[in-house]
C-alpha cells in the first residue's frame, strides 16, 4: 500500500470517528400529543448538556402526518423551514440563517393556492410582499423597508376590483389615500399626514354624488364641514375651529384669584363647532341655523318647517345652561313658551 492510499484511508477513518463520535453524543427527544405517548407530537435532538435542538426537527399532527420539518445549529434554525396542512399540502416555506428569515416567503391555502408571498432580510420584511384571496385574485399589494410599510398599500374586493389605496411614510400613513366601491367609484379621499389626516377629507355615494367635504389640521377638524343629500343638495354646514384649553384659575382660600393663565392653544384636542351651523332640506329649504362658540351653542337658534315658516327659536344664555323655547304653528302663531334656568 502506498503513502497515498494510507493517507486518504487515514482521513477517512478520522471522519467516520468523528461521526460517531458526534451521533453518540445527540440526544433523541421525542414528546408526545398524550399521556399515553401513543401520537408523537415533535422529535429534535440535542447535545448533552445543552437542551437547545441541534440537527433535524419534526413536528407532528396527532394523526401521525408531518406537520412540519427544519434543522438547527446550535439551538437556532439555519434551513428550509416548510409546514404542512394535514391533508399533506403545503402550508409555509421560508429559510432561515442564524435563526433569521432570510429570503423568500411563501404561505398557502389548503387547496394550494398562494395565501402570501413576501421577502424577508434579517428576519424583517423588507420589499414587496402580496396577499391573495382564496379564490387566487390579490387581497393586498404593498411595499415593505426594515418591517414596514413605505409607499402605496393597494387592497382589492374579492372578485378583483380596487377597495384602497394608501400612502405610507415609515409605517405612518402620510400623503394621499382613497377608498373605492365596489362598482369602482370614489367612496372616500383624504390626505395624510404623520399618520392623521391633514387637510381635505371627502366621501361620496356609490352614485358619485358627495356625502361629506371636510378640512383637517394635525389630525382635527378644521373650517367648514357640509354633508350633502344622495342627490347632490347640501344637507348641512358646520364651521370647526381646534379647540382651546382654559388653564384653571388658582383661588386664595378666601376665593380671590391668586393667579391667572391665559388661554394657550392646546395641541392634539378635539375640534369643535365655532360659529354658523346650518341644515337644509332636500329641497334646498332651510331646517335649522345654530350658532356656536367654543363648541357651545350662543345667541338663538332657528329651526324651520319645510316650507320655510319658523319652527322653533332658542335664545342660550349664561353658556349655554339658561334657554327660552318659543315653538311656532306653521301659521305663524305662538303654540309654546319654555324657560330653562339653572339656579
Amino acid at each position: 500500500m502506498n503513502y497515498s492510499l494510507r493517507y486518504i484511508l487515514l482521513i477517512w477513518f478520522i471522519y467516520l470517528a468523528t461521526v460517531s463520535a458526534f451521533a453518540q453524543k445527540r440526544k433523541r427527544v421525542v414528546s408526545y400529543h398524550d399521556s399515553l405517548r401513543t401520537a408523537i407530537k415533535q422529535i429534535y435532538y440535542i447535545v448533552p448538556p445543552d437542551t437547545v435542538p441541534e440537527g433535524t426537527y419534526k413536528r407532528f399532527y396527532r394523526s401521525g402526518k408531518l406537520e412540519a420539518i427544519t434543522s438547527f445549529v446550535n439551538g437556532k434554525q439555519d434551513s428550509a423551514y416548510q409546514e404542512f396542512y394535514e391533508n399533506g399540502a403545503k402550508r409555509v416555506t421560508v429559510n432561515y440563517k442564524h435563526g433569521l428569515r432570510q429570503g423568500l416567503f411563501e404561505s398557502y391555502y389548503p387547496n394550494g393556492k398562494p395565501l402570501q408571498q413576501a421577502n424577508y432580510t434579517d428576519d424583517q420584511q423588507t420589499g414587496p410582499i402580496k396577499t391573495f384571496f382564496e379564490n387566487g385574485h390579490p387581497k393586498m399589494e404593498a411595499t415593505f423597508v426594515n418591517g414596514a410599510p413605505d409607499g402605496e398599500v393597494k387592497e382589492y374586493y374579492p372578485e378583483g376590483s380596487l377597495q384602497s389605496v394608501i400612502t405610507y411614510v415609515k409605517s405612518q400613513q402620510s400623503g394621499p389615500a382613497k377608498t373605492y366601491y365596489p362598482n369602482g367609484k370614489v367612496k372616500s379621499e383624504a390626505n395624510y399626514k404623520n399618520g392623521v389626516l391633514d387637510g381635505f377629507f371627502k366621501t361620496y355615494y356609490d352614485n358619485g354624488q358627495p356625502e361629506s367635504e371636510a378640512t383637517n389640521e394635525g389630525g382635527k377638524r378644521s373650517g367648514v364641514m357640509r354633508t350633502f343629500y344622495r342627490s347632490g343638495k347640501l344637507k348641512s354646514e358646520t364651521n370647526y375651529k381646534t379647540s382651546t384649553l382654559v388653564k384653571p384659575k388658582v383661588l386664595t382660600p378666601d376665593g380671590q384669584i391668586n393667579k391667572e393663565r391665559v388661554l394657550t392653544k392646546f395641541k392634539n384636542t378635539t375640534s369643535q363647532p365655532d360659529g354658523p351651523a346650518r341644515t337644509f332640506y332636500e329641497t334646498g329649504q332651510k331646517m335649522s341655523e345654530i350658532n356656536y362658540a367654543n363648541g357651545k351653542a350662543t345667541g338663538t337658534a332657528q329651526y324651520f318647517y319645510p316650507s320655510g315658516q319658523l319652527k322653533q327659536e332658542i335664545r342660550y344664555s349664561n353658556d349655554e345652561q339658561d334657554r327660552k323655547i318659543t315653538s311656532y304653528f306653521e301659521s305663524g302663531n305662538v303654540q309654546e313658551e319654555q324657560f330653562f334656568k339653572i339656579r
